[in-house]
């Protein structure tokens, strides 16, 4: 009985020991690996220094609308949708940078990826007065045409409908910060004079 518990200690302890290397072996795999690559890290837009693509949509009111519509002023095209949380969490921050833009002599734009009637209710139920552009997917192909595979994503273009930047509005896009700090620090000029 006791060389049986003997040879099953050590059987237990050989488990044990093969486990822990197996373990180690696998953390040392997973940490020289290459990084899985995040969301926001994900190209979407046109390439920056391109002609913009022209587009045609519609606006809530049924006002048709293309890139000739924006020639003239910088314009931020923020790419939504009514069913995206985090667009709808966007969208207070996009309520205060478009004051910040029309200082600034640009416009902030919101094209929802959703038909009418969905991007009716999100605009009622967000309280959204800014200029929105309709395009579902299904039935425009305005995303397709700006490369947009995901909401929320931005497309900034100059006055002359070139690309200065593009990707997804938040903290680690560096265009997205330079634009709307751009923004910021012309509506502070604006309110000093």
């Amino acid at each position: 009985m006791e060389g049986f518990l003997l040879a099953s200690t050590i059987l237990l302890w050989v488990v044990v020991l093969v486990n822990l290397l197996l373990t180690l072996a696998l953390i040392r795999r997973v940490n020289t690996a290459e990084p899985v690559r995040r969301s926001v890290d994900m190209q979407t837009g046109p390439a920056v220094g391109s002609q913009a693509p022209d587009f045609s949509a519609n606006t809530l009111d049924g006002q048709q609308m293309s890139l000739d519509s924006y020639a003239g002023h910088p314009t931020a095209l923020v790419f939504v949708g009514p069913g995206c949380q985090p667009c709808h969490e966007l969208i207070p921050s996009l309520k205060l940078l478009a004051a910040q833009a029309k200082e600034a002599g640009a416009e902030l734009v919101l094209v929802s990826n959703g038909p009418r009637d969905e991007t009716e209710k999100m605009a009622r139920d967000l309280a959204i007065e800014l200029p929105i552009l309709i395009a579902p997917k299904t039935e425009n192909s305005f995303l397709t045409l700006y490369n947009i595979s995901m909401t929320p994503s931005y497309c900034s273009l100059d006055e002359h409908g070139v690309v200065l930047g593009a990707g997804h509005p938040d903290p680690h896009d560096a265009h997205w910060q330079e634009l709307t700090s751009g923004w910021s620090r012309q509506e502070s000029l604006v309110e000093r004079r």
